[in-house]
């Protein structure tokens, strides 16, 4: 499993530690703030520590228990780590047609298949501790979790096993149910300044411009820079400025934005096809959102997309933009009506050109 230590987070993770070596580390924990910020990475370097010979404390990484913890895919070859991790390639047929984890991951069912049992919290907390130090179930994403499996793991924590300690990690505070976060110690993290992001991604390899770009677009969160990086956002939101403030016709950057290298999540085809197009009409709403805060009299240095939203406020007045937010909305909601991404799509860019409408089917 792959682990890195969160810089940014390190004082939080030691006074977590300090609680651990005193006898007073809460049983459940909900690591919660903005997506992309390094919360998870924390939560693995927290049981990392945990583990480790030393532990509880800073990792000394040479040790059987970390290089167990360290080994492995996303899931680590630790037989003390339980990870649920909705990036595991082994869960993606989970996702094919929802974005819930179901009942199955969270509590154990007669009729479950090897694969179900592998990737089950409550069978995992039915095995028996195999290093005595500590056992740590990691659930990220934790608000992926449907109402059914949400009451499923309500149980698991009203009932703690000794030595377990739960990490729910979640930048969607508020879809998991009231009862389940009363029953987890709330850690707060917040996102990176935009000194230390960009350091962040420059030691993650992008080049030093490239890294002060995406630290600003993401606005301090690394991890959404990094999939910024992977989707080719810097280049697509090029394109879209284009389109925006009328310097291309619309229909030549739809064709652009398909060309456009980038990794995009989908177990098909079409799958993917779909998040391109989720991924473009979110930046063009989030460029006429800067251009409407230019608009109202924000600086575009403490805007995400303030250099390229100022190009569109130039062109369009307020009421405009507004107008064309709430077409692109339209159109967002369209993604998930599962129509034709490349149909979506080019009424989008037609929407963000000329304020066309844009729903479709209707």
């Amino acid at each position: 499993m792959q682990v890195v230590r969160p810089l940014a987070h390190a004082d939080t993770i030691a006074r977590l530690w300090r609680a651990a070596r005193e006898g007073r580390l809460p049983h459940a924990l909900l690591f919660e703030g903005p997506a992309g910020i390094g919360k998870y990475q924390a939560a693995k370097w927290f049981a990392l520590g945990c583990l480790c010979e030393r532990g509880p404390g800073e990792p000394c990484l040479v040790c059987g228990p970390c290089k167990r913890v360290l080994s492995g895919d996303l899931r680590s070859n630790h037989p003390d780590v339980f990870v649920l991790d909705p990036e595991d390639p082994a869960l993606a047929r989970d996702f094919e047609s929802s974005t819930w984890w179901k009942v199955h991951r969270i509590a154990y069912r007669p009729d479950a298949t090897f694969d179900d049992l592998e990737h089950c919290v409550e069978r995992a907390l039915d095995l028996r501790m195999a290093e005595g130090r500590a056992r740590l179930i990691l659930l990220r994403e934790s608000q992926r979790m449907n109402e059914a499996a949400q009451n499923a793991l309500l149980k698991t924590l009203e009932e703690p096993r000794p030595g377990t300690v739960l990490v729910l990690e979640t930048h969607r505070r508020s879809q998991l149910l009231p009862t389940l976060r009363s029953r987890c110690v709330r850690i707060r993290f917040e996102p990176l300044g935009l000194a230390e992001c960009e350091h962040v991604l420059v030691e993650a390899g992008l080049a030093p411009e490239a890294a002060r770009e995406l630290a600003r677009s993401a606005s301090g969160a690394p991890g959404l820079a990094l999939a910024q990086e992977r989707q080719g956002l810097r280049e697509l939101r090029r394109a879209l400025g284009d389109a925006a403030s009328g310097a291309r016709d619309a229909l030549d950057v739809a064709r652009e934005v398909w060309e456009l290298p980038g990794e995009f999540t989908g177990s098909t085809p079409t799958a993917k096809e779909r998040e391109r197009t989720r991924v473009t009409i979110d930046l063009a709403l989030a460029l006429l959102r800067d251009a409407l805060r230019l608009r109202a009299g924000v600086d575009a240095d403490d805007l995400a997309h303030g250099e390229h939203a100022a190009r569109v406020a130039g062109e369009l007045a307020p009421r405009e933009l507004e107008r064309r937010a709430a077409a692109l909305c339209t159109a967002r909601a369209d993604v998930e009506r599962n129509l034709a991404p490349a149909s979506v799509l080019e009424r989008a860019l037609l929407t963000l050109a000329r304020g066309a409408p844009a729903a479709l089917g209707r």
